[in-house]
């Protein structure tokens, strides 16, 4: 029987390219001195991961790493990940002017060619993109600072989209939004039509998803970065972002699976929603930010399929001082869309929703929830999902949720139910309609349900709360329910806004790798090598 070492060696490459993980590879290379050169790991671990920032030094590599690949396309089969930072899109054009690199004439074939196999040269921009890559930030003394403010723009997406079209299997990306909104106020002059490089590249592969792109078909996991310059940005606050324009155009790669974000606050004049059941994100991550129910029904809403949401409030101070209006039952009636799919559930969002506090009278609460149904329908542009106010139902209809981090008063609302009588609970219709304390958790949970995080139970503070909270520990006990429960010996706080971020800079949350630009290190989803 052949062996791998035994095939031919275009044969062994060819193989080999359909390990997707390094760690994979890494294993295969120790098995003999064939499979070792074979494998490569030194020019592996080079091309790995590529970062484009706007400074010199980060372009002239990328830069590099690209002409290598040109020349050697088998190494663009070695990126896994690419992070693109690009100063925040303006309405310019863009403006040609002598390049700052000198290559020779075969390169400019090269580059050339793949501009036209990037699919840009239908842009009628072919000329833009190559003097786009030819630029290195270096100004000296000649250029104005619009040079400047549309270099930060354009130079790293055009980069970013050569990059992205030589690296087939490609997994992961981190970036800025790359495109604005098409927003104008009322009376004004429309927007000039600019058209960027990486923007446009996503997008023609997103509105054709069933074509066969050379790239962007592995594509399965992508963090939109929210600081693309810190020197325009307070450290202190939620930055405003339009979070549903990058997402809608990789909404519907191939292989997408997730989006991730952080510190997000609504931009005013951004992407209001999307479209309903639009995309095939199946899992999104959104922590350390402020918005409203609205605009997560509408993130949720949008989804086909959505198996993992988590959702955290905090760590910074907000704008204006104020909180959004978040309801919970516009949220639990989204959520009820993926009743038989989702697997994982994490919302740390009770301390903008002051109607569970201990000394709030339950049925006021309630009201108010179904007074503010009106403002989250207006809030998703006017517009709900057909049927989506019918939509009812209670915690324990989610068949195949696994794991559950929750607030105490959103875990004990949610497990009534929204517009369920108490019959469909196993409740004596003797009991008060809408104690939701008295909702018995060991039945009122779903099925599968494996571990369940309660977050700000302080036991003693509500006598109510803590007789449903000991009821389900004692059938944990007793091994009637297999279920590992935290939160409960020791209170877990719910995650909050710094009010005073000038007095409490402690509390503060800055990202991993936060250094003195203001900028964030991704953290690859991949395996090391």
């Amino acid at each position: 029987m052949a062996t791998l070492p035994s095939l031919p060696l275009d044969i062994q490459h060819h193989i080999l390219s359909y390990l997707l993980s390094p760690r994979d590879i890494a294993s295969l290379s120790t098995q003999c001195k064939t499979l070792h050169r074979l494998c490569d790991m030194s020019t592996r671990h080079t091309y790995h991961s590529v970062k484009i920032e706007p400074s010199t030094d980060s372009l002239d590599t990328a830069f590099n790493l690209l002409m290598d690949i040109l020349r050697r396309p088998v190494l663009g089969r070695y990126i896994r990940h690419i992070e693109v930072r690009a100063a925040p899109p303006r309405r310019v054009q863009y403006t040609e002017r002598e390049p700052q690199r000198e290559i020779g004439e075969g390169d400019m074939r090269l580059l050339r060619g793949a501009v036209k196999n990037a699919g840009l040269g239908e842009l009628d921009l072919e000329g833009q993109v190559l003097n786009m890559l030819l630029q290195r930030m270096d100004y000296g003394t000649t250029y104005s600072g619009s040079f400047k403010m549309a270099d930060k723009v354009f130079a790293p997406q055009a980069l970013g989209a050569l990059l992205v079209s030589v690296s087939p299997f490609l997994e992961t990306m981190a970036m800025t939004p790359m495109a604005t909104h098409d927003y104008t106020f009322p009376f004004s002059a429309p927007a000039p039509k600019v058209t960027y490089p990486l923007d446009y590249l996503l997008r023609s592969v997103n509105s054709n998803p069933t074509k066969q792109f050379p790239y962007l078909q592995n594509l399965r996991d992508v963090y939109i970065i929210n600081n693309p310059d810190g020197h325009f940005e307070d450290e202190r606050f939620y930055i405003s972002m339009d979070l549903f324009t990058p997402i809608s155009t990789i909404c519907n790669l191939p292989s997408i699976e997730s989006v991730r974000t952080d510190i997000v606050e609504e931009e005013e004049n951004g992407l209001r929603m999307l479209q309903f059941q639009s995309s095939d994100i199946t899992k999104i991550a959104m922590h350390h930010s402020s918005i409203s129910s609205s605009y997560l029904v509408s993130l949720i809403c949008s989804c086909k399929t959505l198996k993992d949401l988590a959702y955290s409030v905090g760590g910074r101070a907000t704008n204006d001082g104020g909180y959004p209006i978040f309801n919970p039952k516009t949220v639990i009636r989204a959520l009820l869309y993926h009743k038989s799919t989702l697997e994982i559930l994490d919302l740390d969002v009770e301390s903008y929703i002051y109607h569970f506090d201990p000394g709030v009278d339950e049925a006021d609460a309630i009201e108010e929830f179904d007074t503010h149904e009106a403002v989250d329908d207006e809030g998703y542009g006017r517009n709900p999902p057909e049927g989506f106010r019918e939509n009812k139902g209670a915690l324990r209809d989610f068949s195949r949720l696994k794991r559950l981090s929750i607030g105490v008063g959103f875990l004990l609302y949610f497990a009534w139910g929204i517009d369920v009588t108490a019959a469909d609970l196993g409740i004596e219709e003797g009991d008060a309609k809408h104690a939701n304390t008295r909702v018995n958790l060991v039945t009122a949970l779903p099925p599968n349900l494996e571990y369940l995080c309660i977050r700000g139970y302080k036991k003693g503070e509500v006598p109510a709360r803590d007789a449903v909270i000991e009821e389900l520990v004692e059938a944990v006990r007793a091994g009637r329910l297999k279920l590992e429960v935290v939160g409960v010996e020791e209170m877990i706080p719910n995650a909050e806004n710094v009010d005073d971020p000038d007095g409490n800079p402690h509390l503060l949350w800055k990202p991993s790798g936060y250094d003195s630009e203001g900028y964030t290190d991704y953290e690859e989803s991949g395996d090391e090598e």
